[in-house]
């Protein structure tokens, strides 16, 4: 390269500015590198390395390149040079070598080649400025590719809401139609507008005629009997109450017509719904006329607590006289009697077990089933439970694991009774010999008790259902396990009576474990 050049200052100092350049000479197809500058060479990685009296193609091997960017590179490079003028090259990409040296980094270039020296018809060398545009390049293609995804979720969504909204339709058609068949009531209760909106039929079982506005307190609390009213409205305060409630909302109660004055038994169903601060905004749900069925019900209630009463009272007198034989024949009893009595008695307990939970039903129902709190040490009370369960049920292994004694208030009868039907539970639903474990576990709220067996185990699609009254497993009836259906929906209630829940765990073939929460 000509001194002169190299020496100008005015070259010099553009040829080593913060800008990468290269200098090769003009003798295609090798284009020997004369030299680069500082910041051509950070660009391409070759800090520390001399590349000068070496080929470009030596330097930047083009096979390792990526994609044609050694071909355009070599296009550029030969035009500048035959044509004698400046050539700025279109972005292309031309990978570099790691600064670790393992393996290749991708880069994108724009370069522009400018030929110096020489005279009019052929340079004697080609000046390349260097632009690094591979932040830039990435940048825009991850804008495109998201700009893909994103128009393939608008198609998406614009697909999904189109057919949301005919299955909307749809659903709105039928739920109309169910509606009317179903002669359902609806309500939607407004919490910010304070206003509330009431269908026909939902005025017409609070027996209102009128077409004007209604309200809370005039229309609902005025339609509410007197007997339910402080139930009802303690039950949608607390529903209101986001750290008390979920927003469910599922009541029966009665209405007195303000215009008829006729009694209506309606079961309302609804959602409270809050925000993000969990205040509610608006209250949705539906009424149904259930007057028929309830009416059903306590007719057959009456006739169950009737029935109960009538045959608890010779079961009695039967129970007396065989403790009075068993007493009066002493240890002089055959086997044979012994046996027979001992039987006799325990069937005769087994009955009046029925009849009371007949009677307990009937008198839950009718609202007379009410608690006797007291403070009660609760492993005492299972260890006496187990004893007593276990003089019916010989050869039965009952385990109560160790615990600390707690004190908690409730109703130990009705405690009792609990604990009895969980055990006769897991015993009838086990194979013979296998044994039925109690726990119990407590922190500073609650204690939960759990009956765990080893039995059959219950269907994953009847869980949801087996505190339900009078409901029955299919598997108990393929097993011939006796019952009526009334001993777990009476253990729910009286745990809900205390303030606690209820839960089942089971795995078919493995056995259930049972178990109720009490709080402190």
């Amino acid at each position: 390269m000509p001194i002169g050049i190299l020496q100008d200052p005015i070259f010099k100092a553009l040829f080593n500015s913060p800008v990468p350049r290269i200098i090769v000479h003009a003798d295609a197809p090798v284009f020997t590198i004369v030299i680069s500058n500082d910041a051509h060479k950070v660009a391409t990685n070759l800090v520390g390395k001399e590349i000068s009296g070496k080929s470009v193609w030596e330097t930047f091997d083009p096979t390792e390149a990526g994609g044609n960017g050694g071909k355009l590179l070599l296009d550029a490079l030969t035009k500048a040079q035959t044509t004698n003028q400046t050539i700025l090259m279109q972005p292309f990409r031309y990978d570099m070598g790691a600064i670790d040296g393992n393996g290749m980094v991708e880069k994108w270039w724009q370069l522009e080649i400018t030929p110096i020296g020489g005279d009019a018809h052929k340079p004697s060398f080609l000046l390349t400025t260097t632009n690094d545009i591979t932040s830039h390049v990435i940048k825009e293609r991850e804008i495109e590719e998201a700009r893909l995804v994103l128009q393939e979720v608008n198609s998406s969504l614009e697909a999904k809401v189109a057919e949301r909204t005919s299955e909307l339709a749809r659903a709105y058609e039928q739920v109309s139609l169910s509606k009317h068949a179903a002669q359902l009531g609806t309500f939607d209760l407004d919490l910010i507008k304070g206003t509330m909106e009431w269908d026909s039929r939902c005025r017409e079982l609070f027996g209102i005629s009128h077409e004007q506005e209604v309200t809370y307190d005039h229309d609902f609390l005025t339609g509410l009997h007197p007997d339910d009213k402080e139930r009802v409205v303690e039950l949608i305060s607390n529903l209101f109450d986001a750290s008390k409630s979920n927003g469910d909302y599922d009541v029966e109660y009665r209405t007195v017509g303000v215009i008829d004055a006729k009694l209506r038994w309606v079961r309302a169903k609804g959602k409270v719904y809050f925000n993000l601060a969990g205040q509610p905004q608006r209250f949705i749900g539906s009424v149904l006329d259930i007057t028929d069925r309830k009416t059903e019900e306590q007719l057959r209630n009456g006739f169950i607590s009737m029935a109960s009463h009538e045959l608890k009272t010779p079961l009695t007198s039967l129970q007396g006289y065989i403790q009075l034989l068993k007493k009066k024949q002493g240890t002089q009893v055959d086997e044979f009697t012994r046996s027979a009595l001992l039987n006799s008695e325990k069937q005769i307990l087994k009955m009046s077990g029925i009849i009371n939970g007949f009677l307990n039903m009937a008198r839950l129902e009718s609202g007379k089933f009410e608690l006797n709190l007291q403070r009660t040490e609760l492993r005492q009370l299972i260890e006496s439970t187990i004893a007593d369960f276990r003089v019916l049920n010989a050869g039965v292994e009952i385990v109560l694991e160790d615990a600390n004694a707690i004190y908690i208030d409730l109703d130990k009868e009705k405690i009792e009774h609990v604990l009895v039907n969980l055990m006769s539970n897991a015993v009838k639903y086990s194979k013979k010999g296998m044994p039925v474990t109690i726990t119990y576990v407590y922190d500073n709220a609650s204690v939960t008790v759990r009956v765990k067996d080893q039995g059959f185990g219950i269907p994953k699609n009847e869980i949801d259902k087996v505190f339900d009254r009078f409901y029955r497993s299919e598997d108990v009836r393929e097993h011939h396990i006796s019952g009526f259906g009334i001993g777990l929906y009476l253990c729910y209630e009286i745990i809900n009576l205390h303030n606690g829940t209820v839960d089942v765990v089971s795995i078919p073939g493995k056995g259930s474990t049972f178990s109720f929460t009490l709080p402190f």
